[in-house]
């Protein structure tokens, strides 16, 4: 009947003992992947349901949560937006060079990559994504990238995007640079489409793993 309580929780190692001893417990961690990985830890290994077993906060759940954490906290909303697509987020803010995250995918080549740009303000042009096409032609690894934002991309930004072709890997073409918002992603579950990606589940230790 104790209450067991970790506030850098990691992959969760406490939180599991605690639950299979019959404790209560509360877990903390800066990192929104790390909260990410116990939540999907405790519903499909411990079998419990969100919000009947326990709770989570501090993570957006809907769109104007996402908003919420943005006009808080930008760097944060970043780093959630990042890793809720499945990806890296940069880990130097002082040395990104325009990019805010990485998704790798496998390839019989070897593992690359879709570059991730965020932008979480309410008003986005086709200079972000000529921006982040430059971003594309510089990176010697990156064969698509990613535009993730709070408000849908205009039809200028989509024909601005559509110039920069198509990557086609096992005779699957996928657009080289791709848009989700935030609704599309928490509302309807859409994904990047890419070949196989990295998965970005901690397995080990108790910190963000680099690849």
């Amino acid at each position: 009947g104790d209450i067991v309580f970790d506030p850098f929780c990691g992959c969760g190692t406490t939180i599991y003992a605690a639950e299979e001893s019959g404790r209560k417990w509360i877990g903390c961690d800066i990192a929104i992947l790390s909260v990410k990985l116990v939540r999907e830890v405790l519903t499909e290994r411990y079998r419990l349901v969100e919000g009947a077993h326990f709770t989570v906060d501090g993570i957006p759940t809907s769109v104007d949560g996402a908003q919420e954490l943005f006009n808080k906290d930008p760097s944060t909303f970043q780093n959630w937006f990042v890793e809720r697509v499945g990806g890296f987020p940069m880990q130097r803010k002082s040395a990104d060079r325009g990019i805010d995250g990485r998704i790798y995918f496998e390839t019989r080549g070897g593992l690359r990559e879709m570059m991730i740009q965020v932008k979480g303000g309410k008003h986005v042009r086709p200079t972000d994504v000529r921006d982040l096409r430059g971003v594309l032609e510089r990176e010697p690894n990156a064969e698509m990238a990613g535009f993730l934002s709070m408000v849908p991309a205009s039809k200028a930004m989509r024909d601005e995007a559509a110039t920069a072709g198509m990557f086609e890997y096992a005779g699957i073409q996928y657009p080289r640079i791709q848009f989700l918002t935030v609704a599309e992603v928490l509302e309807e579950k859409r994904e990047f489409h890419m070949p196989t990606r990295v998965n970005t589940k901690l397995t080990t230790g108790q910190q963000s793993l680099a690849l």
